[in-house]
């Protein structure tokens, strides 16, 4: 099952753990509410260093993506079972890193521009910016069998997920917010609920 941080609920992972079934959370590097998970894995880094245990991180590029995996066992501090918890650092090279200067050329010379009005959705979002700039990405698991290659598999292949979701409700949103129908209340409402299920099922 994976998750984000916003999912991170050590009552439901012990209902999972029953079933024989394994949990996936992916924390954001900068997420505030799950600083505690980060401050664990960085001290417990900290103090391989010092006893020259230092795990030797994973380096591959994927989509024009440099991805660095570094990943240590350790003990979840509340329940006391071992856990997996990997640091994810990725940045764009080749191509992507080319395009990514461009757009940020266009965005300077369109700040520069005087704009009278445009909608909030015509932002770049986060998330996109999340996807494409260099971030850190933490993940917690009780998968211990999983090594750094397929911890960065299941990453990337729910990170895809949630982009694509993203941009089809971003795409909705952008169509239909300006309704005021209760019709297009209830149309977004059961659009929303699709994605999410059919997210949450893949």
């Amino acid at each position: 099952v994976t998750h984000d941080g916003i999912g991170y609920c050590r009552n439901y992972f012990e209902e999972l753990s029953k079933l024989d079934i394994h949990q996936f959370i992916r924390i954001r590097g900068d997420d505030e509410r799950n600083l505690l998970v980060i401050r664990d894995f960085d001290q417990a880094l900290e103090m391989r260093k010092h006893l020259k245990m230092s795990p030797h991180p994973y380096v591959t590029i994927y989509d024009d993506i440099q991805f660095t995996v570094t990943y240590i066992m350790d003990t979840e501090p509340v329940s006391n079972q071992p856990i997996l918890i990997a640091k994810i650092d990725s940045e764009p090279v080749g191509k992507k890193l080319a395009r990514l200067k461009h757009k940020e050329a266009k965005r300077k010379k369109k700040a520069e521009e005087k704009i009278e009005f445009q909608y909030d959705w015509e932002e770049e979002p986060e998330w996109e910016k999340m996807s494409e700039y260099k971030t850190t990405h933490y993940v917690v698991t009780s998968a211990l069998f999983l090594t750094a290659s397929d911890v960065l598999s299941i990453y990337v292949d729910h990170w895809k997920v949630e982009i694509h979701w993203r941009k089809v409700k971003r795409a909705y949103w952008s169509r239909n917010s300006y309704k005021k129908s209760e019709e297009g209340v209830v149309t977004l409402f059961i659009s929303v609920s699709i994605g999410i299920a059919i997210t949450e099922l893949i």
